[in-house]
């Protein structure tokens, strides 16, 4: 089967030895090249990924090979440039889990004036989750398992971090929430023990000074924060009554999705879901340690520090410098976690 890439085509569906799509007429083989033969996913924020059949991979002996072909649908001007320098990132980045790029290029649908960015990518075989799940009629996935993925995914992104990248797709990426503090401990237990390196919940001096990033206003941003800066509750007012009013949207929001990052190269430092920090809670910061590790008392059951604000809250919670505490077997709807990774 041909699949019509246009996005306003009524039936994209068309028969192998078809040149031309049935439906609106546009051209099926893409870059005199490619042949797009299956939906992979349209869940993505920013676009299509479909599988297609390179008809120029290898003449000699009339092999045909199986690609995947990225095709942008938000036409904005940020994502079209982003879009374009994908290949020349991917390029620096060097893991078997990583594809690489043949490069972007322009396909004009027939009666449309739009132009669809495409971009054509190395095919990595594998199940995503989803397929996974499928296949398994959704029984829970083995525990053993499970550590063994995300020692995998960890390992890709510190090399995407190595080269000081970031990943940006918004997609369903949503904070994990509900968490209380001794399962965010559990969990990065679990990662160092896979992966032979530590993970950790950060201490509160090292997440205020990760959240400021160099700067001493309320917000990593400035003095002012709006609802399309970051995820809080915009019908409440501001504990100072200095912030401008906007939107509640009653849930969390995907990583990254606001697009605004600190200094550091974080996102979402404001709002969205609460953090546990590895503090005990403390009125203030007198008896603190010097060196930013965390203060902790003798009584592991003692209330543990959370910083950041959350999706529920007004803005005047999600201040850089705002403090708030919970019992750490508390799990709450607003409650998630950020780790660190030490380097040495």
């Amino acid at each position: 089967m041909n699949w019509c890439i246009n996005p306003d085509c009524s039936k994209p569906y068309n028969t192998e030895d078809t040149r031309f799509c049935q439906a609106c007429g546009s051209e099926l083989l893409l870059a005199e090249r490619y042949r797009v033969i299956g939906l992979l996913s349209d869940k993505g924020a920013f676009g299509k990924t479909y599988e297609v059949l390179d008809h120029n991979s290898d003449q000699k002996s009339n092999h045909n090979t199986l690609k995947v072909l990225k095709v942008l649908t938000d036409y904005q001007s940020r994502a079209v440039e982003l879009f374009e320098q994908e290949p020349w990132v991917l390029s620096q980045l060097n893991h078997p889990g990583i594809p690489k790029s043949e490069g972007t290029f322009i396909f004009s649908c027939r009666n449309n004036e739009i132009n669809l960015h495409c971009m054509v990518l190395e095919y990595i075989e594998g199940l995503d989750l989803e397929e996974y799940q499928h296949q398994h009629k959704k029984h829970p996935i083995d525990e053993t398992l499970a550590l063994e993925w995300l020692s995998q995914l960890v390992k890709i992104l510190h090399v995407v971090h190595q080269k000081h990248f970031f990943h940006r797709d918004k997609g369903d990426h949503l904070p994990v929430e509900q968490i209380c503090w001794y399962d965010a401990v559990e969990f990065c237990a679990r990662v160092s023990q896979k992966t032979g390196r530590t993970y950790r919940l950060p201490s509160e001096v090292e997440w205020e000074y990760a959240c400021r990033a160099g700067i001493t206003t309320k917000f990593y941003f400035g003095q002012t924060i709006t609802t399309n800066l970051a995820n809080y509750d915009g019908h409440q007012t501001d504990t100072d009554g200095s912030q401008p009013k906007g939107i509640f949207r009653e849930k969390t929001t995907t990583v990254g999705s606001f697009q605004v990052a600190n200094a550091f190269g974080l996102y979402d430092m404001h709002g969205n879901v609460w953090e546990w920090c590895a503090d005990h809670w403390h009125e203030n910061h007198q008896g603190a340690p010097s060196d930013g590790s965390a203060w902790l008392s003798k009584n592991e059951d003692r209330d543990r520090l959370l910083r950041g604000g959350s999706w529920l809250n007004s803005s005047g919670y999600c201040h850089s410098d705002y403090r708030n505490f919970n019992a750490p077997d508390v799990t709450y709807i607003s409650f998630g976690f950020r780790v660190v990774c030490d380097l040495i």
